[in-house]
């Protein structure tokens, strides 16, 4: 696939700075590289209602948790973690 006409897309778009610096780059992508994008497997997927239906079909897909420094690489962990800040996210709603 040949891609080079997104770098050229970005070197002609003009900056726009407020509210502050940024590109605004309209039909970014090709249509085939938007469709090839909308219908991968790995990005795009039926809608799932709990995190562990997320989890299973991200691995199902070839998705690995990358390890980085400070960042749990426990699956375990982490949904602990996002289950506390939504619940603390509803508390200070209230």
């Amino acid at each position: 696939m040949e891609f080079n006409y997104i770098i050229e897309k970005i070197k002609n778009a003009e900056i726009i700075h407020y509210p502050f610096p940024h590109l605004d780059i309209t039909n970014f992508l090709s249509k085939e590289h938007l469709e090839l994008i909308i219908n991968e497997k790995q990005i795009h997927f039926e809608e799932k209602t709990t995190n562990d239906e997320v989890y299973k079909e991200l691995v199902e897909n070839g998705w690995k948790i990358q390890n980085f420094s400070g960042c749990t690489s426990n699956w375990n962990d982490y949904k602990k973690y996002i289950e506390s800040a939504i619940k603390n996210i509803h508390l200070e709603i209230q």
